[in-house]
């Protein structure tokens, strides 16, 4: 795929939640799987999918410099420091390497990330210049749940908890509570920069599970030009939500 376009499947999206990485390894995630899927067969799909899966890559770090996810200074700091984070992450790599003797950055992501690449019937089509405005330990997610929802008639989206039809069984048993000043702090601020930079008007809900007291996760809607939201179904949470409208500003209900 060309023109700065490159996929990430729905499973795959849904992963990017529990990755817990700052903003360079989230930048270098994204020019990675950008870069592979721009070769072909990049990412097998299908049912035969593991006769080819799990080839090796590798790039030049200037080429991800071009691309705006590292800085332009010729030194392998940011690489470093990035690939120490994505090495953190269970299942992601079978093999992740970079060279600074030769400024060169060779992966092979684990078969988990290659069976969920394998299934395309829904994706959300991402631009790689969207990587450079990752500032945030939710840029990641917030970025490509809205990417893969916005064209929806009623897009919404789950955060800290899985979306429907993703759930483990723990969290659906026993949701894990919110610090609800620790993630207003970083959502609410993160929420609003991708509100400038889309134009979408959003809603977000900090929800309680019943008979619980502690919010356990954020519902968030938002309105494009192509959404079909009724005003009182936009704004329509369960009892005891705290509801925060996110538009130029941000307003507490």
């Amino acid at each position: 795929m060309s023109n700065g376009k490159f996929r990430l499947s729905q499973s795959a999206v849904e992963w990017t939640k529990h990755f817990k990485l700052g903003p360079r390894a989230q930048k270098l995630f994204l020019a990675m799987v950008y870069e592979q899927d721009q070769e072909r067969e990049g990412w097998a799909t299908g049912g035969t999918w593991m006769e080819t899966a799990c080839r090796g890559f590798h790039r030049p770090l200037a080429k991800f410099r071009s691309l705006g996810c590292a800085p332009k200074a010729d030194n392998a700091r940011f690489f470093q420091r990035a690939v120490e984070e994505l090495e953190q992450v269970p299942e992601l790599f079978e093999h992740i390497a970079l060279d600074t003797k030769k400024s060169t950055l060779t992966w092979v992501f684990g078969l988990r990330l290659h069976g969920m690449m394998a299934d395309m019937q829904i994706y959300a089509l991402l631009s790689i210049t969207d990587a450079d405005r990752i500032s945030s330990t939710l840029d990641l997610p917030l970025l490509t749940q809205i990417t893969l929802h916005k064209k929806k008639k009623l897009p919404e989206f789950i955060m800290f908890q899985d979306n429907p039809n993703f759930e483990t069984e723990s969290e659906q048993a026993s949701p894990a509570p919110l610090d609800l000043r620790k993630t207003r702090r970083l959502l609410e601020p993160a929420l609003e920069k991708w509100a400038g930079h889309t134009g979408y008007k959003f809603i977000l809900g900090y929800e309680q599970p019943p008979r619980m007291p502690a919010y356990h996760q954020a519902r968030i809607r938002f309105q494009t030009s192509a959404s079909e939201w009724k005003p009182d179904a936009f704004e329509r949470f369960p009892p005891n939500t705290k509801i925060i409208r996110i538009g130029a500003r941000r307003t507490t209900r």
